[in-house]
């Protein structure tokens, strides 16, 4: 073969060599290419999935904090019912079944756990908020779209002497009493339910006025005419559900 045949069949062979690596490389870099993409798709996935979990996490906790608020006015009614009372649940001269009748409850006469009741002991047992558990009028429409009515019941703790008071004549003598305030609310979710415990001293004497139902507002308040040194309104606060 004289120079000229070898230069040619060089050449063939560096253009098949070249051609063969320009075919590799393109198929790495399809590979490649493809592996980069399928890596965007699932970082997106991923994404689009932690946003929809934190959204639903969010309008859950939402949910859960609007039957929390809910409870809360239930139990606010049921202080603003207790103020109401122009005496005590508990007749002075009863002799028999003297208990306080619902929606004041005698102590342990509840359930050990009233948080975890269903929808329905509420709506038999408790009061709705904004309505007058005696007339049944609604004083506060508190109707929500996909929620429960909120609801209260009360449970009589405690009665003592009142200190520092002393009874008129014919009057019957003052009493302190310590009351557990249970409220329900509920969230637009199925299990978006919240239970709020409040305790609370009502004093009973003459010489204080109860308060209109609901309360005004601007005030004056039933326990602002109360001495500092005796207990009254709200003592403890918690959620129990």
């Amino acid at each position: 073969m004289d120079d000229n045949g070898c230069d040619r069949f060089q050449a063939a062979v560096r253009a098949i060599a070249t051609s063969a690596n320009l075919t590799h490389s393109r198929g790495i870099a399809l590979i490649a290419g493809l592996m980069l993409m399928a890596s965007m798709v699932l970082l997106a996935l991923a994404v689009a999935t932690g946003m929809l979990l934190e959204r639903r996490m969010a309008g859950n906790f939402g949910d859960s904090q609007l039957g929390l608020q809910r409870a809360q006015l239930a139990g606010r009614w049921a202080d603003y019912w207790l103020q109401s009372r122009p005496h005590n649940p508990l007749d002075p001269g009863c002799s028999a079944d003297c208990g306080p009748s619902p929606p004041i409850f005698e102590s342990r006469q509840l359930p050990h756990a009233p948080e975890f009741e269903d929808s329905a002991w509420w709506q038999l047992h408790g009061e709705s908020a904004g309505v007058d558990p005696g007339s049944g009028e609604v004083r506060m429409d508190y109707t929500l779209a996909g929620t429960e009515a909120p609801r209260w019941v009360i449970e009589e703790l405690r009665l003592e002497p009142l200190q520092g008071i002393v009874a008129e004549p014919g009057e019957p003598e003052p009493t302190l009493g310590y009351y557990r305030i249970l409220a329900r609310g509920s969230g637009r979710y199925p299990g978006s339910v919240a239970v709020t415990e409040t305790i609370v001293a009502r004093p009973w004497a003459a010489e204080f006025m109860s308060a209109p139902y609901p309360p005004d507002p601007a005030g004056p308040w039933f326990c602002e005419q109360v001495p500092q040194d005796i207990p009254c309104g709200r003592q403890a606060w918690r959620r129990r559900r």
